[in-house]
This record gives C-alpha cells, structure tokens and sequence, in this order.
C-alpha cells in the first residue's frame, strides 16, 4: 500500500490551505466583506476627523459641527462593528478549516501501512495532529485577515497621503526603510527560535508518551530515575528555547515602539511648522498624523 503521506509533504501550504478553503468560500466572502467595510471606514476616521477640526476655524460653517460630529460617531461605529463581525466570521473560518484539517489528517494516517507506525512514535504523531493544525487556523482565522486588512490600508492611507501633503509623506517614507529593516532582522531570529521552541516542545510530549507505553519495562529494569532525568532535560531544553524566544520579542517589541514614536514624532514637528507658516491646516495636520498611525 502507497503512503499517502508522501505525496500530502510535497504539496504547497497555500494549495493545502485553498483546498480547505473552498467548501466554505461563502464564509470567506462574509469575512472579507466585513474586513473591506472596516478597512474603508479606519481610513475615512482619519480623513473626517481632519475636515471637522477645519471647519471649527470657518465660522460659516460653525452650524455644521454638530452634524459633523453624528457622522463622525457613526464611521466609528461601523469601523467598531464591521471589525468584530471580521474577527468572528475568519475566527471560525480558521476553526472550520483546523478542524477538516485534524480530520483528514488522522483518516489518512488511518490508511498508512503499519510499517509507517512502527517507524514512528505515536506522541509526536498525536502531536503533529495538534500543534500543525493550530498554525493552519492562526493562518486562515488570523495571519491571513490581517495581511490583506494591511495591504488594503497601506494603499488607501499612502493615496490619500500623497493627496494631503506629499512633503510630509516623503520624510516618512525615509523613515519606514530604517523600521522595516530593524523588524525584518528581528522578526527573522523570532521565527527561527519560534520554530525551534515548538520541535522541542514536539520532543517534550514524544518522550512523556514513549515513557508512559513503555513504563512495564522501566519500572521491571528500575530505570524510573534515568527517564525522569531525561525527561527533564527535554524539559529544560524547551524552556531555554522559549525564554530566548520571549527576549527576541521583547526587543523587537522595544525596537518597534522606539521607531514607531519617534517617527511619528519628527512627522509631527515638521507639520506644527507648516501649520505655523500656514502651509498646512490644523486639520490636514491631523488627517495626516491619523492616516500615518
């Protein structure tokens, strides 16, 4: 009998994952539809907000700034409920296609030769089931969502950047090379220890399974002690692999707020002078800042 897993480890993850995808495309378009509505109204936010603080220095349009405020209050509104209905409806996107994920996972296995579970221990097959399917989900029900509600955002807000004030935006994007380096550089040794946390983790439960089928023999041979210690060495190993990955996060979570702030700091002295030459109004000043966050 062929070993239909042989020919599943070649495919493509993204083949995997729109073959899982396609039965529920409906939830997806629901899902996206919802993200579009929420990436429209976070990049009008910005854009209403600056023309209401304008017209507070129109005196002809004074009367307007209630009305302006009801339609600021409900872009809010729809930004709020449109990115909940989002993160709801590709939550249980991630978990519908996890979860026909684990099943045709364990009904393939299920028709493997019994030489492939002779090689093989069942922990860390039991394990594959579990901790594989996750980064799927965290793929389709996040990772996946946020990648195009970026990429929506990052066209939207860089058009309508250029139509407020190209200036501005040139010293920014001067700026943002520097920030994607030092992340790109970071998110690179988070990954790495990422993956090498989650082996060792995979090593941690194959051992305490292997231990538990085979306790018979370890306690007729008195090897309680060996085995624990082994154990805890796998234990240890773990845990050293997940403190290193906690500090890579921890530096590039300092790296980024350190960029970040300072950026938009220089951002906003250089439009305070433009507003104060009268270059710029105090509105596009904040439409600007909004639009740059």
């Amino acid at each position: 009998m062929k070993n239909n897993t042989e020919h599943a480890g070649g495919d493509d993850l993204w083949s995997i994952v729109g073959r899982f995808l396609r039965p529920h495309w409906r939830l997806g378009v629901i899902g996206l539809f919802a993200l579009f509505l929420a990436s429209i109204g976070a990049l009008a936010l910005p854009w209403y907000l600056g023309t209401t603080i304008d017209v507070l220095y129109i005196e002809e349009q004074l009367d307007k700034f209630g009305t302006r405020l009801i339609v600021l209050f409900f872009i809010i509104l729809v930004v709020g409920l449109s990115s909940a209905w989002r993160f709801y409806i590709m939550s249980v996107l991630g978990d519908r296609v996890g979860a026909d994920l684990r099943k045709a996972i364990f009904a393939n296995t299920m028709r493997c030769p019994i030489e492939f579970f002779e090689e093989r221990q069942a922990g860390d097959l039991a394990s594959r089931i579990s901790a594989d399917t996750v980064v799927i989900e965290s793929l389709v029900g996040s990772k996946l969502s946020i990648l195009i509600r970026n990429t929506v955002l990052l066209i939207g807000g860089i058009a309508l950047l250029i139509y407020t004030n190209v200036k501005l935006l040139a010293l920014t994007l001067l700026i943002i090379p520097i920030l994607l380096g030092v992340l790109f550089y970071l998110g690179r040794r988070v990954a790495r220890m990422s993956r090498a946390a989650q082996d060792a983790t995979g090593r941690v439960l194959a051992k305490a399974t292997e231990s538990y089928e085979t306790l018979s023999s370890i306690r007729i041979f008195g090897q309680e002690a060996l085995e624990m210690g082994n154990f805890s060495d796998r234990v240890e190993t773990a845990f050293g692999y997940y403190r290193g990955l906690r500090r890579w996060r921890a530096m590039m979570n300092a790296a980024l707020t350190i960029l970040t702030f300072s950026a938009i700091g220089i951002v906003i002295a250089k439009g305070s002078l433009d507003v104060i030459d009268g270059t710029m109004t105090g509105g596009e000043m904040a439409r600007f800042v909004g639009l740059s966050i």
